[in-house]
């Protein structure tokens, strides 16, 4: 008996001197934090410039406006736009406006898809990356007026612009004292998820 009690006061020393051996281990505690600032994707017409054709030199006919404007009435923040207006036009009178989109982000941006918009509610693709759709430089044959929408880069880097220039030309079946409506509406996203 006095051996059983023997080696289970030595067994029961055993153990408490491993746990001393265990808790008198040292440690060091290393972390990492990690902050991600994210970029901003954010794009706006800078600068507008419209030519005209001066095919009636000396007469008041046919002008043609393009301004930038900021447009609050669909959100409170502003939506940055061109306004073309052309003035008593007539058969076969063209103007091209030329429009320079500014990337203000930080992100580099690439044209996602872009149509032109007619006012009965008609939407044409002029371009749509995603489905490999590229009408840039092609003619939009319409009823009453023809429009070619051209563009000179892809990409656009922060502090980097684009030029796009849209021509419109009225053609013969115009009608007198008409309003015509159209738009052109561009979406724009970050480089790399764009095909």
């Amino acid at each position: 008996m006095k051996n059983t009690t023997l080696y289970g006061i030595l067994a029961l020393v055993l153990l408490v001197a491993s746990m001393t051996a265990a808790y008198a281990m040292w440690s060091e505690t290393l972390k990492i934090n990690v902050y991600a600032n994210t970029g901003e994707v954010n794009v706006k017409w800078s600068t507008v410039d419209v030519t005209e054709k001066p095919e009636a030199e000396g007469k008041d006919v046919g002008k043609c406006e393009a301004v930038i404007i900021n447009d609050t009435s669909v959100s409170n923040e502003p939506f940055n736009k061109v306004n073309i207006t052309i003035t008593n036009a007539y058969p076969c009178y063209n103007c091209t406006v030329t429009a320079t989109v500014d990337n203000i982000g930080t992100i580099p941006v690439k044209l996602l898809s872009a149509k032109i918009i007619l006012s009965n509610g008609s939407e044409y693709t002029l371009y749509d990356a995603k489905q490999s759709i590229n009408k840039f430089g092609q003619d939009f044959n319409f009823t009453y007026y023809d429009v070619i929408v051209d563009r000179d880069k892809d990409q656009i880097d922060p502090d980097g612009y684009a030029t796009y220039t849209i021509s419109i030309h009225v053609k013969q079946p115009a009608e007198e004292n008409t309003l015509y409506h159209f738009a052109i509406e561009f979406v724009f996203a970050q480089w790399n998820e764009i095909p």
